[in-house]
């Protein structure tokens, strides 16, 4: 029931945005970065509406300061290199880009798909999904990498992609999608059981996200205008 929720939560934004995007086609051509807003605005009621739901605090959520030490250096460096080999093997691979950021200046691709989105599906996955998972499954959560909340958090978490297929994104760059956030969801999945706290998988979600989309622009400025 708790992963039937957690899908809901994507599929449901999801559906009400293409309607919308339907419905209001001048709007999504003059005004693009409307349907992240809108995706993952929500996304954003339907996590709240969740953890009220469940009685869950933000606190409890973790919504709190780490209550272990982060290295936070060496995470944001991991993170940004993860991104570089993800950039390589798409580039080695030719996997097509999403075109749906295209219409975006780089500002807006920053802060909707970088910061906001990112934000947003933390909250969901690691806040209100993970916490539902660590209290219906008890003491079967054991202190050790597999434990079953951490497993779902990241393949649920990954898995989801997958719906950008019916948003216009290549199947081949889906399942690339799906494979590197199963690497950022297991490495956000495990800060948080770690440190209580959805900050440290909030960040790194955040700094591979705006990593991604700064390297790609400069490829893509790199490329389009040749040093003569």
């Amino acid at each position: 029931m708790i992963v039937a929720r957690a899908y809901a939560i994507y599929c449901v934004p999801a559906l009400l945005t293409w309607a919308a995007r339907t419905t209001l086609p001048a709007l999504w051509d003059a005004h693009p970065w409307i349907d992240q807003a809108l995706f993952k605005g929500l996304m954003a009621a339907a996590t709240v509406a969740a953890l009220r739901c469940d009685g869950v605090s933000l606190r409890d959520s973790g919504f709190r300061l780490p209550l272990q030490r982060v290295k936070w250096p060496r995470l944001i460096l991991g993170i940004v290199a993860l991104n570089l080999a993800w950039v390589w093997a798409s580039l080695w691979l030719r996997l097509p880009g999403d075109s749906r950021w295209e219409l975006l200046t780089l500002c807006e691709r920053i802060f909707w798909g970088g910061f906001y989105a990112s934000a947003i599906e933390e909250a969901c996955y690691r806040g209100w999904f993970q916490t539902a998972l660590v209290r219906s499954l008890g003491g079967r959560c054991a202190q050790r990498r597999a434990d079953p909340a951490v497993v779902l958090s990241a393949t649920v978490f990954a898995s989801v992609h997958l719906f950008l297929i019916p948003r216009g994104v290549a199947v081949r760059s889906a399942i690339g999608g799906v494979a590197v956030s199963l690497v950022v969801g297991w490495i956000a999945a495990l800060l948080r059981r770690r440190t209580e706290s959805v900050l440290p998988g909030m960040a790194a979600h955040v700094a591979f996200n705006v990593s991604n989309f700064l390297v790609s622009y400069g490829i893509w400025f790199l490329y389009t205008h040749p040093r003569i």
